[in-house]
């Protein structure tokens, strides 16, 4: 499961993904090679305050960010049923509460780039009130977000 959520992108806004990491706090935790983190990437940012071209291809692990709100990587388990009146979507989303930050040298370029750290994941139940011919809703109901992905 996690390798078919790894293949699955998500396109996520510039705006999303500045407000995250403006809300982040920095904690420092053991270095994580960017090899050994596997498909978990999420996204990567242009580091503008460096007024310099990097030069080859390399990165330097600066810690473990804090996501807030959690990242939304991807979901699973897809499922509709409908009864009555009621119809009824759930499915499980996963995201991360933290990540690896990197900053790397990308063509050139500085970035920060994020690898996905402490999985998590959440139910998402979405419903719709249908009779007479019209629906109302959805009406989007989320779960608390657990530990790890299943």
């Amino acid at each position: 499961m996690k390798q078919e959520c790894a293949e699955r992108t998500k396109s996520i806004t510039a705006t999303a993904v500045l407000a995250a990491i403006l809300v982040s706090g920095v904690v420092f935790a053991a270095p994580a090679s960017a090899a050994s983190i596997g498909g978990d990437f999420l996204y990567k940012v242009p580091d503008r305050s460096i007024a310099a071209n990097c030069i080859g291809s390399h990165s330097t692990y600066r810690g473990t960010v804090n996501l807030n709100p959690y990242f939304d990587y991807g979901s699973t388990d897809f499922h509709t049923t409908s009864g009555n009146a009621l119809a009824v979507e759930t499915y499980e989303e996963l995201g991360f509460r933290s990540a690896y930050q990197y900053v790397s040298c990308i063509h050139g370029d500085f970035y920060y780039v994020y690898y996905g750290a402490g999985a998590v994941e959440r139910k998402v139940t979405i419903v719709f009130d249908c009779y007479g011919g019209s629906c109302m809703g959805p009406f989007v109901y989320y779960g608390r977000w657990s530990n790890g992905w299943a």
